[in-house]
């Protein structure tokens, strides 16, 4: 008959008062336990040892990828994977230049501006960043794990971020810079979100 499967192969070795769930299952392993008798206690008591370390090992494995997963999830709620527990600082290279979907607010057409990269490209960074303490737009961010104030990276590009130049093209994975003091300033509200501002580009 064919070779008995590693959990019958314990069942030979062990007596089933030891491990009662190693138990012959099927026509074929009662076969082979009668063909193959148990062998020598010393052998069966080293085999045994093995089997059990292995058993406790993939246990703490298992036990071990579950803890990494649960952390990772308390990261951040909306960033999806593996995650780091710190996160970097939020850059503007990060960001290129794009054209969103949606039109702007203040032109009414799909403006330049500032938004990550497509994940099929590759070159995206995080999904999100750690804003500054000091950050003048986006001063209303509440204090998430260990103290962070992260800030999705879409969000962070959008509002903090500015085309190179107004000639850059999009799609073309040009990277953005920040805005200039002065647009800073406009950028910031009362309420501490931060608003799209008018950078001159069409």
């Amino acid at each position: 008959p064919a070779a008995p499967r590693s959990r019958f192969t314990c069942a030979v070795l062990f007596p089933t008062s030891s491990f009662p769930f190693l138990v012959p299952s099927s026509d074929l392993e009662r076969e082979h336990l009668r063909a193959n008798p148990p062998i020598d206690e010393a052998m069966r008591q080293g085999v045994w040892i093995l089997c059990l370390s292995l058993w406790c090992l993939s246990s703490s494995s298992h036990a071990s990828l579950l803890t990494r997963r649960s952390s990772s999830a308390t990261v951040a709620s909306d960033v999806a994977g593996e995650e780091p527990l710190i996160f970097p600082d939020c850059s503007c290279q990060c960001c290129v230049v794009s054209r969103p979907l949606l039109k702007s607010a203040l032109t009414g057409n799909h403006a330049k501006k500032c938004l990550p990269p497509a994940k099929s490209t590759g070159e995206r960074c995080l999904e999100a960043c750690r804003a500054r303490p000091e950050d003048s737009v986006m001063s209303n961010l509440e204090p998430g794990p260990l103290g962070q104030l992260l800030v999705p990276y879409s969000r962070f590009c959008f509002l903090e971020c500015r085309p190179p130049s107004c000639d850059s093209p999009s799609r073309s994975m040009i990277q953005c810079i920040p805005l200039k003091p002065n647009q800073i300033a406009k950028a910031a509200t009362a309420g501490g979100n931060g608003e799209e501002i008018h950078d001159g580009c069409s």
